[in-house]
C-alpha cells in the first residue's frame, strides 16, 4: 500500500519537473531506484530489526494462551 501511494503521489510531481519532451525519460529514471530502495529498506530491517527480535519470547507467550 505505501509504495503504491508513494509512487500515485511521486510520478505527476515527476512528471511536472521540466520539460513535457522529456517526461517520460524522467519517469523511467525514477522508477529505476523502486527496486534499489526495496533492497536497501529489507537488507536495513535485516540488519537492525531482525536481530533484536526473540522468537523464544513470542513462543512462550504463545504457548501460555
Amino acid at each position: 500500500f505505501g509504495l503504491a501511494f508513494l509512487e500515485t503521489t511521486a510520478n505527476p510531481y515527476i512528471l511536472s519537473m521540466g520539460p513535457r519532451s522529456t517526461a517520460t525519460q524522467r519517469l523511467n529514471l525514477a522508477q529505476v531506484f523502486n527496486p534499489i530502495g526495496s533492497l536497501t529498506g529489507m537488507v536495513v530491517a535485516s540488519m537492525f530489526i531482525l536481530p533484536g527480535l526473540e522468537v523464544s519470547k513470542f513462543r512462550d507467550t504463545e504457548m501460555n494462551n
